[in-house]
């Protein structure tokens, strides 16, 4: 069992083995077989495998320097220069987990940084009182970390200080950024998000109201106030 399981073509197999995580694709493809993935789903989850052992080259990052935070930069390096799919962020723990039950890599650190802390305790509020599944809960993922970084650098001392006009801002920059799809999604994860910081007591009015329709979006320009 092997990568070939999931790729024939013998050039595309040796180029799937290049850079510093090659000699681990066996081993990846064999998780992915024991795991019951299905040819489609088995070779999106090497190729986005081989995708980050060479932007891993590219960084000269070795295989020990692998953790969640490499994982987060190259997430975002994806987020600007591929077209990532909702798969591929399961695919990529799936491959840390592969590697550090070979002891390739340190075990994983239990402290989160407070960006991703709060994308943890948004995705947790979301399943347990909403009821929502983890493939919907994923989808938010994306444009919460980006809005964050970009509008919530401090973190939660961060939220206090949001006003609508900042959500406008950061809709008029990104809304076009993708497919009308992503800028449906993005109005979704904003008025999710504003209504959980209400919920939390972070603000002290919802935001949310401040999110356009996706019709009014979609029409948004850089000269919307």
């Amino acid at each position: 069992m092997s990568v070939s399981t999931f790729f024939k073509c013998k050039k595309t197999i040796t180029r799937l083995h290049t850079g510093p995580l090659g000699i681990y694709m066996k081993a990846y493809a064999e998780r992915l077989i024991s795991e019951g993935h299905c040819y489609q789903s088995g070779a999106r989850n090497i190729r986005v495998a081989a995708d980050y052992s060479a932007w891993l080259a590219r960084k000269r990052y070795k295989v020990t320097d692998i953790n969640e935070a490499s994982i987060l930069k190259y997430e975002q390096f994806r987020q600007n220069h591929r077209h990532p799919f909702l798969s591929d962020h399961a695919a990529l723990i799936r491959l840390v987990k592969v590697l550090r039950a070979l002891n390739a890599t340190a075990a994983a650190t239990i402290i989160l940084g407070p960006l991703s802390q709060i994308i943890q305790d948004f995705e947790q509020h979301l399943m347990q009182n909403h009821g929502l599944c983890e493939t919907s809960v994923i989808r938010h993922r994306i444009p919460l970390r980006k809005f964050l970084w970009q509008c919530c650098p401090d973190g939660v001392s961060s939220f206090s200080s949001l006003r609508g006009q900042d959500v406008r801002r950061f809709l008029v920059q990104h809304v076009h950024d993708k497919s009308p799809s992503s800028a449906k999604n993005m109005c979704w994860t904003l008025r999710a998000f504003a209504r959980y910081l209400l919920y939390k007591g972070h603000t002290t009015y919802n935001l949310s109201f401040s999110v356009p329709s996706i019709r009014v979006s979609a029409q948004l320009s850089p000269t919307f106030p």
